[in-house]
């Protein structure tokens, strides 16, 4: 069995991917280049701006947000 803290829910959706990983208390990488891409700004890596009111609005904070996994 894995414990939980070694466990990271990786996702671009954020009421899916994020939320699920939230709701099971474990570590959660939203990639922001993916469904939000245009809401987030999204190039390479988020506009900060953008990627704040994004998760704001969403009520959501991953643990960690990447622009895209290559």
């Amino acid at each position: 069995s894995v414990p939980d803290e070694r466990i990271l829910a990786v996702g671009d959706g954020i009421l899916t991917d994020v939320l699920g990983g939230l709701g099971e208390s474990i570590d959660t990488l939203f990639i922001s280049g993916g469904l939000a891409r245009e809401e987030t700004g999204t190039v390479e890596q988020p506009d900060p701006a953008r990627l704040a009111r994004f998760l704001t609005e969403a009520e959501l904070e991953p643990s960690y947000t990447i622009g895209m996994l290559r």
